[in-house]
C-alpha cells in the first residue's frame, strides 16, 4: 500500500508515552525548537532529506531494539535515544570549522542552545554525548554512564553505539559494510553492490536483532569514516 508503514507496538515513542507523559510532551518542544535553531544557522545542508534520514533512523532504532530490549530501558534513556536520533545532525546546519565532523559540532550546539532547546545542562550533556557518538570516536572515551535528576542513570555508550549502528545502515549501507560482513561473514557483499544486492535495510537490523549483537562491542571497533 503506498505510503503505508507498519507500526510496531514496541516503537520507541510509543513505548515512552505510555510511561512518561512529560518526558514525550519534552521531546515533542525540543523538536519544534531545533527547527527553529536550525533555520538560525542554516547553511543549505539541513534540508528536507534530513528529515527523512532521521525518520530512517528512528525505523533503524525501532528494529535494533525490540519490545524485549526495551523493557531494560529507563523512559529517561528512551527520551535521550530519541533526541539523539533527531539531533544528531544538527551539527550539519552550522557553517563547518576546519577539522570538525558534524557530530562533535552537534553536541556542541545542543550544549549551547540547551535553554532553547527546553533542556538542563545535564540533559543536554547527555544527549550531546550521544550526538557525538556516531562521529569517528572510539566509544571508550565516552563516560559509560551518566545521570540526569530526578530520572536515573543514562547508558551514555550503549546508547551511543545504538545510534551508530542506526545511522550507519540507513539507505546504501556503504558506511556499514564492515559491520554487516561481521554478522553475516557468508554474504560475500562488496560496497559497490550493497544498494541493489540488499536494498531493505530491515533485512540486515532483522539479523542482528535475532542474533542479540553486542551494540557497544561492534560500534568500538567501527572504521572512522
Amino acid at each position: 500500500m503506498k505510503g503505508s508503514k507498519t507500526k510496531s507496538s514496541s516503537a520507541v515513542k510509543d513505548w515512552l508515552a505510555s510511561r512518561n507523559a512529560d518526558l514525550t510532551a519534552k521531546f515533542t518542544k525540543i523538536l519544534d525548537a531545533s527547527h527553529k535553531i536550525a533555520e538560525t544557522q542554516h547553511t543549505g545542508q539541513d534540508t528536507g532529506a534530513g528529515s527523512l534520514h532521521y525518520d530512517a533512523v528512528y525505523d533503524n532504532l525501532n528494529r535494533l531494539v525490540p519490545a524485549l530490549k526495551l523493557q531494560n530501558w529507563r523512559p529517561v534513556e528512551a527520551f535521550v535515544m530519541l533526541c539523539a536520533v533527531y539531533l544528531h545532525d544538527i551539527g550539519k546546519s552550522r557553517p563547518s570549522e576546519t577539522g570538525k565532523h558534524h557530530a562533535l559540532v552537534g553536541k556542541e550546539i545542543v550544549i549551547e542552545q540547551a535553554e532553547k532547546l527546553g533542556l538542563n545542562q545535564s540533559e543536554a550533556r547527555v544527549i550531546g554525548d550521544v550526538i557525538h557518538a556516531h562521529g569517528p570516536i572510539d566509544l571508550n572515551t565516552l563516560q559509560e554512564e551518566r545521570g540526569i535528576a530526578p530520572f536515573g542513570e543514562v547508558r551514555v555508550r550503549y546508547l551511543g553505539a545504538i545510534l551508530q549502528l542506526a545511522d550507519d545502515l540507513d539507505t546504501d549501507f556503504l558506511r556499514a559494510d564492515s559491520l554487516v560482513r561481521a554478522v553475516i561473514p557468508e554474504s560475500g557483499v562488496k560496497s559497490a553492490g550493497f544498494c541493489e544486492k540488499w536494498p531493505k535495510t530491515g533485512v540486515f537490523i532483522k539479523r542482528f536483532v535475532q542474533q542479540s549483537m553486542d551494540f557497544q562491542s561492534i560500534a568500538v571497533t567501527r572504521p572512522t569514516v
